[in-house]
């Protein structure tokens, strides 16, 4: 049987799928991913603090679980958040002081 995907959620089911492989995958991918997708971190850390009610409103208690414990599943991953997160808050914090 052929996996159909609408074209407007094709990335963003490959990208599920590329998380889904790797929260399944070595140490060592997990520290590939660490390395060069600090996008996705950077993402995660804005989007976390409001992921409980979006999961909530959206009725997908699934929403970006896989994302949720690749990025939290680790020392390394929670330590980037926190540093990304204490960034963003110097940021917003900059900006409203007319920075």
């Amino acid at each position: 049987m052929a996996l159909e995907v609408e074209p407007s959620d094709a990335g963003q089911r490959a990208r599920t799928v590329r998380v889904l492989a790797i929260d399944q995958g070595t140490t060592s991918t997990r520290a590939l991913v660490y390395d060069t997708c600090q996008e996705m971190y950077f993402q995660y850390a804005k989007i976390q603090p409001y992921l409980a009610e979006f999961r909530q409103k959206m009725n997908l208690p699934e929403w970006m679980i896989n994302i949720e414990r690749l990025v939290e599943g680790s020392s390394p991953g929670r330590e980037r958040i926190a540093t990304m997160r204490k960034n963003l808050a110097a940021i917003a914090e900059d900006g409203a002081d007319g920075g």
